[in-house]
């Protein structure tokens, strides 16, 4: 017999159930120092260290201040400060481990990653959503919002909205790529700052997006390491056109005004932390008996530079990247990864493209049946379906942010994901993955910088006698 459907007004039996109720625990980096310097080659780290407790680590939240003053104190040239706005350009590599060296996420090129991969698994109902005030703190240090890593450009079309200062495609809706400071150099008045405060789920493919709670059962080391300014910002002589006099950043005649040096600061890490008691109760003793087994994603990213007009990319993956191959992004960057091409992937028909035709293959056998020429938008022909319903709204957004993904979760779209089923290919036989690349030689004789992103489920155990990831 099917059950009798109550009207909620006249259900009065009592259904108790556990939700998750979440405080934010404020954690500043172990030094005791919210301030970390940036440097034009970078590597300055900083660490903070998860308490023992219960978290959610998709729910919480990084928070910082990130403070690029004006290019130059003074002077007969007007120079402005243009910072990426599309990734999160400073970061380089993120870690979270134990003291005993078991890595839960161990990321490098973050800043690439996000560029390729944030846009296309992120819903476009939420981005809508996201904050859109442009975040610039001035010289008075005044607040005007906060942003996250993406953010939508929120005006018509027009020039000099993208690195090539070509316009956007989608009108309003299409994501900022850079930010320009309103006002040239001079007494301060062109200090440019942007308060970043987003959630860790941002860094996709990761324990990070992993919205679970999770008690580790011992203090956790979370490390980052921010990236040199030639990958964060660059100056240029025009506030309209991003390729107008583009030169490094900051100049040599460049005088820190009114307290404003180059760095981030309010660095601040807020830590989603279970309050419900009882369920906090339930996780330690699920530790201490049978252990915590989870299945979470785990990214491992690689560079490789190449030269000339065939490339191929190959990769190598078995069991000691984890139990089963989820996805793999590759894409193409300029040779040159600083100023307005510093994230350069774009792939529009024309002079500056990079890549003309590609394929790949798995334990060489083909995964398309024929070369995929990007001039016949074949590539868009065959990932849009993935696209659907995400930031990349158009065949324009996608040629402008390439990348290539074998997806192999069977998911309909990019951004539909669910770790806890093993999805994927089994990694108990080696698997060969083999990217053939045709690059345009009339761009740097053919030379990219490419990158490839590996996504794999792998098994976090914690149990009484510590955390193992297999």
């Amino acid at each position: 017999m099917s059950e009798v459907k109550v009207s909620n007004v006249l259900d009065y039996r009592q259904n108790p159930a556990l939700k998750p109720y979440y405080r934010m625990n404020r954690i500043l980096p172990l030094s005791g120092s919210p301030t970390a310097p940036l440097s034009t080659t970078g590597g300055n780290e900083v660490i903070f260290e998860l308490p023992v407790s219960a978290f959610n680590l998709a729910q919480s939240i990084m928070y910082f201040d990130m403070y690029l003053p004006e290019a130059r104190a003074a002077g007969p040239v007007s120079d402005y400060t243009w910072v990426w706005r599309d990734v999160l350009p400073m970061i380089r590599t993120i870690q979270l481990y134990t003291r005993g060296g078991v890595y839960l996420c161990d990321l490098n090129f973050v800043h690439n990653m996000t560029k390729i991969v944030n846009k296309a698994e992120t819903k476009l109902d939420d981005f809508l959503c996201y904050d859109a005030s442009v975040g610039a703190i001035l010289a008075n240090i005044g607040t005007a919002g906060t942003v996250r890593t993406l953010r939508r450009l929120n005006v018509d079309a027009g020039a000099g909205q993208r690195h090539d200062n070509t316009p956007s495609n989608v009108p309003f809706t299409e994501p900022l790529y850079l930010q320009v400071s309103a006002v040239a150099n001079g007494a301060g008045a062109g200090n440019l700052a942007l308060r970043y405060k987003f959630p860790l789920s941002e860094i996709k493919n990761t324990i990070f997006e992993f919205d679970k709670l999770i008690y580790a059962g011992e203090v956790l080391v979370l490390r980052i390491v921010f990236e040199g300014l030639p990958k964060i910002a660059y100056a240029g002589t025009a506030n309209n056109n991003p390729t107008t006099g583009a030169t490094a950043y900051p100049l040599a005649a460049q005088v820190v005004q009114n307290n404003f040096p180059i760095q981030i600061t309010n660095l601040t890490l807020y830590l989603a932390v279970e309050r419900n008691e009882e369920i906090v109760n339930q996780l330690k003793n699920k530790v201490m008996s049978d252990g915590l087994h989870l299945l979470i994603p785990y990214t491992t990213g690689y560079s490789i530079a190449l030269t000339g007009t065939v490339q191929t990319i190959s990769l190598r993956f078995n069991r000691g990247n984890g139990r089963r191959l989820l996805k793999v992004y590759t894409t193409s960057f300029n040779i040159n990864e600083n100023l307005n091409t510093a994230y350069d992937n774009s792939n529009v028909t024309g002079a500056t493209a990079k890549v003309t035709e590609f394929y790949t293959m798995l334990d060489n056998q083909r995964l398309q049946e024929f070369n995929l020429v990007c001039s016949n938008y074949d590539d868009w022909m065959l990932i849009q379906k993935k696209l659907a319903g995400s930031v990349i709204q158009s065949s324009s957004i996608y040629h402008y942010n390439w990348f290539w993904v074998d997806d192999f979760t069977e998911s309909e779209n990019l951004f539909e994901k669910n770790f806890n089923q093993e999805v994927g290919l089994s990694l108990d036989v080696e698997r060969k993955y083999d990217v053939y690349l045709t690059t345009n030689g009339a761009l740097n004789n053919g030379d990219r910088h490419n990158y490839a992103y590996a996504t794999f489920l792998k098994m976090l155990s914690i149990t009484s006698a510590g955390i193992t990831m297999n």
